[in-house]
């Protein structure tokens, strides 16, 4: 009876973060300047329940969202954002810390972030028609402002992502297993 009770707990507060980072990832088509706050939000939701349940919980989670963000959100960059990198860096930036190096662990993020914002906006153009064709050299140099912006804001992402778990193991983590483990 206690580990049918357990998988309750796993799947009822995996339902809800689900919930939730759908309806969240849904305020992306009403208010357009969300289209990236939200998927990092949701993300960091979604750090929750590696925390509290492990990776095979959230990778679940992060399943669910995805499709159904792709599936019926408006905002088709927001949800292939998430999809492409922030709903899963939860999940493999514990792994990728494992690494002794640090230098290799900054390497591995900034290569696993490059890839994804690739993956991204290859699929947004190819897939879902994104028009991000210009016939002005300024385009191309905006894109690689871009790119370089890009990578900048992700260094802060990953420090700030490293602060919001300390914050979360010794403030939040008492509150949210007194509350799911009565």
């Amino acid at each position: 009876m206690g580990k049918r009770k357990s998988k309750s707990r796993q799947i009822a507060f995996g339902g809800m973060i689900a919930a939730v980072s759908v309806v969240l990832m849904m305020l992306t088509g009403i208010i357009p300047f969300l289209t990236y706050t939200i998927p990092i939000i949701t993300g960091l939701m979604l750090l929750i329940v590696v925390i509290e349940f492990g990776k095979r919980w959230a990778l679940a989670v992060y399943a669910v969202v995805s499709i159904l963000s792709i599936l019926f959100i408006a905002d088709k960059e927001s949800a292939i954002i998430y999809a492409a990198f922030f709903g899963y860096y939860p999940i493999l930036k514990p792994v990728i810390e494992k690494i002794k190096l640090r230098s290799v662990q900054w390497i591995l993020k900034f290569v696993v972030f490059n890839a994804a914002l690739i993956l991204a906006y290859f699929v947004l153009i190819k897939l879902f028609g994104l028009d991000m064709s210009s016939e002005h050299m300024s385009f191309k140099y905006a894109s690689l402002l871009l790119i370089v912006l890009g990578n900048v804001l992700f260094l802060l992402y990953d420090v700030l992502f490293t602060r919001v778990v300390t914050i979360y193991l010794n403030i939040w983590s008492k509150t949210i297993r007194k509350f799911f483990y009565k």
